[in-house]
């Protein structure tokens, strides 16, 4: 439990329950991306710069890109320690890293994210600076070094299935939850790759609203990485870009 003044380390230990386990008996992807908002959102709440203070301010964070490692994921009913922090600032991107570590410290999950803060009424970027607390950074220590680069587009990826967007979807901005569109990636890339996902990023370009159709293609990226992307049948808009690579 973290108590006191404003750290800017914060750390939760976890169980990892039966619910968010895949038939392998391991933490499922998107169950993970889960657990990292939850631990980003407790910290900002504990910052004062959580969902219901920037509500009242007319603010709210979105998450806009981030980077993951996976060495190992956790095993249903593995406990383990989960810590993030923010790092810094980059332009409009708050910097926030992640690192999940087994009972004997062993480094099983390494992320770095960007986030922007949007105002409620446009969903338009502000600079962090319009916050009413500083954010004590732990300026440093880096998970993954940097931020989350931009991906380009990649052309010919082939159309794997459409998914209509529904309320359970939806989070309480009334846009679809960046662990659903994990989800959605997941089921696509397995369809093709048997393997283990060592790596992903995601980066999340346009929201998703209620009743909206996902188209779900993917391919081939440089190397053994592959490529998924959204796009809003409506307009053609893409919603998210992700990079998978792959062990064994």
């Amino acid at each position: 439990m973290n108590e006191g003044l404003p750290k800017p380390l914060w750390s939760e230990e976890l169980r990892v329950k039966a619910y968010e386990a895949d038939h392998t008996g391991s933490l499922k992807l998107h169950s993970l991306f889960n657990e990292l908002s939850d631990v980003a959102g407790n910290h900002a709440a504990h910052l004062g710069v959580g969902y219901r203070e920037l509500l009242q301010a007319g603010y709210f964070w979105v998450l806009s890109r981030i980077k993951v490692r996976i060495f190992r994921m956790p095993a249903m009913g593995e406990n383990v320690l989960l810590e993030t922090w923010p790092k810094g600032v980059e332009r409009l991107f708050a910097l926030r890293d992640f690192r999940m570590t087994d009972r004997e410290g062993a480094t099983l999950v390494a992320a770095t994210s960007a986030w922007l803060l949007l105002d409620a009424g446009r969903s338009r970027p502000h600079k962090i600076e319009v916050l009413p607390y500083r954010i004590p950074l732990r300026e440093g220590v880096d998970a993954i070094p940097g931020l989350p680069e931009k991906l380009t587009p990649v052309e010919g990826l082939e159309l794997k299935y459409e998914r209509k967007v529904m309320p359970s979807d939806l989070d309480v901005n009334n846009h679809v939850n960046n662990a659903e569109y994990v989800r959605w990636i997941a089921d696509c890339a397995g369809c093709d790759n048997p393997g283990t996902i060592a790596s992903i990023q995601v980066n999340y370009l346009d929201e998703a609203l209620l009743g909206d159709t996902i188209e779900l293609r993917s391919g081939k990226d440089e190397g053994q990485f592959l490529r998924v992307e959204g796009v809003n049948r409506s307009g053609g808009r893409t919603v998210f870009q992700a990079r998978i690579g792959w062990r064994g």
